[in-house]
């Protein structure tokens, strides 16, 4: 089927009415930019899911990794989008304006780069994202290991997904999944499992 059928297709589409949820965030954004949203049959509803996890990140968090950027000797990392996230008090962004030791990082590799220049310095890394990110959080551990970088620490904020998809669909309210890829059997074998248990109700 080539782009303009499939246009076509879900242009005219005049099943039953269905309900998609966009898991990821980068998911909904896509969806807005393609105007793919514009184009879609009255009947197959887009809904927008948990989103991306630093949105969803425990203010309790963001205090914590407020509080060790102003201990002596001590540096917070984060990605950019990570900064603007309010804890109780600030965000990271307003912490570092009030001159607290903050900085952001494009990749681990940067992360991993800058406590072997300062080695003096206790580099804390903010590890934040659903479990599809938690192998590049081990790489980093495994590296630093080898690379024998001690002043390198991970506060981890990861979540796991399987267990709220299972619960939409058991609740019925969603009839399928924008997912990012799902490359673990049991992951998606807990899925399949709620979907099952949602069709015999």
């Amino acid at each position: 089927m080539g782009k303009n059928e499939i246009v076509r297709w879900l242009r005219e589409y005049d099943g039953r009415p269905v309900k998609i949820m966009e898991v990821c965030g980068t998911h909904t954004s896509a969806l807005y930019k393609t105007g793919l949203r514009q184009i879609l049959s009255p009947k197959i509803r887009l809904l927008s899911g948990p989103g991306c996890p630093v949105c969803v990140t425990p203010t309790a968090y963001i205090d914590k990794l407020v509080e060790i950027s102003f201990r002596s000797g001590h540096r917070v990392l984060a990605f950019g989008d990570m900064l603007a996230v309010p804890g109780t008090e600030m965000s990271l962004a307003e912490a570092r304006d009030r001159g607290a030791s903050v900085d952001f990082f494009y990749n681990p590799e940067d992360a991993l780069k800058k406590a072997e220049e300062e080695k003096e310095t206790i580099f804390v890394l903010a590890a934040v994202g659903f479990e599809t990110t938690a192998p590049i959080w081990a790489t980093v551990v495994k590296e630093a290991d080898e690379r024998h970088i001690s002043n390198l620490k991970l506060l981890t904020a990861l979540k796991t997904m399987p267990e709220t998809l299972g619960e939409l669909c058991t609740a019925g309210n969603i009839d399928g999944f924008l997912c990012p890829a799902i490359r673990d059997r049991a992951v998606f074998g807990m899925i399949t499992e709620a979907w099952s248990r949602k069709k015999e109700m």
